[in-house]
């Protein structure tokens, strides 16, 4: 399947770049020009990247407000 219409890049190529060891869209991105031209892709990509890393420890930051005060949880 196409993630990447701009610039052809397939849900196999994104999931074969991460075995390689890229873990990030930016990284990503300057190899096969993923979310690099309208960006619409970018979630989808991001996504697929980070699913097919299933040993790699993923974070997730949220928002939380104390006392008025934005700060990352």
């Amino acid at each position: 399947m196409y993630v990447c219409i701009c610039n052809a890049v397939t849900e196999r190529q994104i999931r074969a770049l991460a075995e390689q060891g890229i873990c990030t869209v930016d990284e990503m991105s300057r190899i096969n020009g993923c979310a690099s031209t309208c960006g619409s892709c970018i979630q989808d990509a991001e996504q697929i990247l980070n699913s097919a890393q299933p040993g790699r420890a993923k974070l997730n930051f949220g928002i939380s407000i104390v006392n008025g005060l934005k700060q990352a949880v």
